[in-house]
């Protein structure tokens, strides 16, 4: 199979959720998110319940709950998470699943940041992780799609969000804490 219209597909999301997310409401609002009113909106049905993910799962868990955006398709999803454009692309021939969210252009990125992100991804950032890619920098979750669960799959988005969501403050992948110490 030919990478060139996938690699095409992600970058065309990639472009879009970039355009999505800088014009954003204020980000700083971002921490005010009552997780567990969004949790009870997401409960699982007995499709999920089952071990493994699938596209076809994922595609029908966005599709009930609502979040999908215009443009999704099987394999490659946007979402509305919050005042955030989440991005999944899932390949099941090679068994991954990555969720991504934009953060902050490359060219915004103070010096100090990027020391703080590599120590957050010590202690704080646990499963999520800050990449660059196209001058972008990104929140980042990388999982085996057939082994994951349903609770992990919802926990992953909010992980990502929360990623972003932290930048320049706690840079925590969540609204806990798990410190080695040192600080």
């Amino acid at each position: 199979m030919n990478p060139t219209p996938r690699i095409s597909l992600v970058i065309l999301l990639i472009i879009s959720a970039i355009s999505h997310n800088l014009s954003a409401t204020n980000p700083s609002n971002d921490n005010d998110v009552d997780k567990s009113e969004v949790i009870n909106t997401l409960a699982p049905n007995e499709i999920e319940e089952d071990l493994g993910m699938t596209n076809k799962k994922v595609e029908e868990i966005l599709k009930r709950q609502g979040i999908l955006l215009e443009g999704s398709m099987e394999g490659y999803w946007q979402l509305q998470f919050h005042n955030r454009i989440l991005m999944i692309i899932g390949d099941e021939t090679h068994n991954k699943m990555r969720i991504i969210t934009f953060v902050v252009l490359q060219k915004n990125i103070k010096k100090s940041d990027y020391i703080s992100m590599m120590e957050a991804q010590f202690d704080r950032s646990l499963d999520i992780k800050y990449a660059i890619f196209h001058k972008t920098l990104w929140s980042v979750y990388v999982h085996s799609l057939k082994e994951m669960t349903y609770d992990q799959f919802i926990d992953a988005l909010y992980q990502v969000y929360y990623g972003a969501s932290n930048y320049g403050s706690s840079y925590e992948h969540y609204d806990m804490e798990y410190r080695t110490g040192g600080r």
